[in-house]
């Protein structure tokens, strides 16, 4: 089966105009839909990604272990640290996926997967958990003002 990915905060009109390179085929988008007007299926999930009741629709609908990855994009509105969301996407995950998180400070920097000159942090699923991020907020060291917030909020996404 074709990896299957969850893109937060990116739609198909996006990736057509901007010509992102696509590392897979059999994606789901979730995004607000601030920036149409959209052709019927840009949007797959229309509605904000902190919004619990939009997950667990999500939830109800993939199940468990669906999703090979989760792209969470940067230009996020409202951002904030939501313990529930955290699960459900943990919990979407296939044992071997990963979150790739704009706006994160733990993980992996990698370049952004669909091809855009972006750094983004690759956190594996067994580190996607609150507790283990709790500990590396603990003893990680901050060397930019955004690390210094991040670990001063604990935001985790």
């Amino acid at each position: 089966m074709s990896p299957r990915w969850l893109l937060i905060g990116i739609t198909r009109k996006e990736i057509r105009q901007k010509g992102y390179i696509m590392p897979i085929d059999n994606f789901i988008t979730l995004d607000r839909g601030d920036f149409g007007p959209f052709r019927e299926g840009d949007i797959d999930f229309k509605g904000d990604c902190f919004d619990i009741s939009l997950w667990n629709r999500i939830f109800t609908i993939f199940g468990p272990e669906y999703f090979d990855a989760i792209l969470m994009d940067g230009g996020l509105f409202g951002l904030r640290r939501v313990d529930d969301i955290i699960k459900i996407k943990r919990r979407l995950l296939k044992r071997d996926g990963f979150v790739y998180n704009f706006t994160s400070s733990i993980g992996d920097r990698v370049l952004c997967p669909l091809g855009r000159n972006l750094l983004f942090y690759k956190i594996e699923r067994k580190h996607y958990t609150i507790e283990y991020m709790e500990k590396v907020f603990d003893t990680m060291e901050a060397y930019s003002l955004a690390d210094t917030l991040k670990k001063g909020l604990r935001m985790i996404v």
